[in-house]
């Protein structure tokens, strides 16, 4: 109940911030460019949903962003299509076509060349094991008219992505919640051999040898565990086990030997309840025990109310020992 009230005013929220920014654009006579629609998203905007539709934004939990669907057209004609190009002349005209733009890292008034997309999002199913914080499944789930991408949906998208160059398999459902994800892994490795794929996890589910194979088929594989304890964790990804995801964690690294890929990441989005110096010195200990590459921490402005403070006034133990760029922290373990 609260979390439903609190995205309505969320929602709510975003409404008048794109109201005030299209105002703003208008007195000024100010366009408005989109890194996504151009094919040159840094943020890994532009996805494939479980359903098959595209969309310019990877939180479209509402989808107002759907630019068409990949069992009718390839990704290219979505991208040179009808909705796309509206988009670009509402952008053009100060206007901002979605409720997310309001708040999207990709809205520009620089302006931006079109070219073919390099990086792409896929979200192989819309089922997750945990019951995030921030995550509004309820309403993520009707949107959905599909729930799992089938392996002929994986074989029609592989064949329809040239030029891409980076896969991010997840959105917003667990990678590894489906029972297919080492054949689908399989056939984007068979028609792109060199392209680039990281999977982001909650790690709970990779747990078998042939999920373990299907890690390695990718280039890194980033573990989302956002405490280094349960009750910390849990505080945001409810359900989670830290213990449990630690030993697959632990259990990866021994599966992967002295191979260089996956890299295995941790990822560690910080609140004000999970931010103490004595936690994260905590997190960075553990990650060395087990041989991660790296550990990655994210200040992040959502939820609203579990923000952490510290770190966004460049306060915290984090600001001290490294730095910041683009919100992220990114601590090197291992060679």
């Amino acid at each position: 109940m609260y979390k439903k009230l609190y995205y309505k005013v969320s929602y709510l929220w975003k409404r008048i911030l794109k109201k005030f920014i299209e105002i703003n654009a208008k007195i000024h006579g100010r366009s408005f460019y989109c890194r996504s629609l151009a094919g040159n998203s840094k943020y890994y905007n532009l996805s494939v949903a479980s359903d098959m539709n595209v969309s310019c934004n990877c939180s479209d939990i509402y989808g107002e962003g759907i630019l068409g669907n990949m069992n009718y057209n390839s990704l290219n004609e979505i991208m040179h299509g009808k909705k796309a190009d509206s988009f670009r002349k509402k952008l053009a005209n100060g206007k901002l076509p979605i409720t997310n733009c309001a708040t999207c890292y990709d809205l520009t008034t620089k302006a931006i060349n079109y070219r073919n997309p390099k990086n792409l999002l896929i979200e192989n199913t819309i089922h997750c094991n945990l019951n995030c914080l921030g995550c509004y499944r309820e309403n993520i789930q009707q949107i959905r008219k599909i729930k799992f991408l089938s392996l002929n949906d994986i074989e029609k998208i592989a064949k329809s992505i040239k030029g891409i160059n980076t896969i991010h398999y997840y959105n917003q459902g667990e990678p590894f919640f489906s029972k297919n994800i080492k054949k689908e892994l399989q056939i984007i490795r068979k028609y792109h051999p060199d392209i680039k794929i990281i999977i982001s996890t909650n790690g709970l589910l990779l747990n078998t040898k042939e999920k373990r194979e299907a890690a390695m088929l990718a280039d890194e594989i980033i573990f989302s565990v956002h405490g280094s304890n349960t009750k910390s964790l849990r505080k945001y990804q409810k359900n989670g086990d830290f213990n449990k995801v630690f030993t697959n964690m632990k259990n990866l690294v021994k599966y992967k030997d002295k191979k260089d890929k996956p890299a295995i990441t941790w990822k560690y989005v910080l609140f004000w309840w999970n931010d103490s110096s004595k936690e994260i010195k905590n997190a960075i200990s553990l990650a060395k025990k087990i041989n991660l590459n790296g550990i990655l921490f994210e200040k992040t402005q959502h939820p609203l109310y579990a923000i952490s403070f510290k770190h966004h006034l460049s306060l915290g133990y984090l600001n001290k020992i490294s730095h910041f760029q683009n919100n992220i922290c990114y601590i090197k373990l291992k060679l």
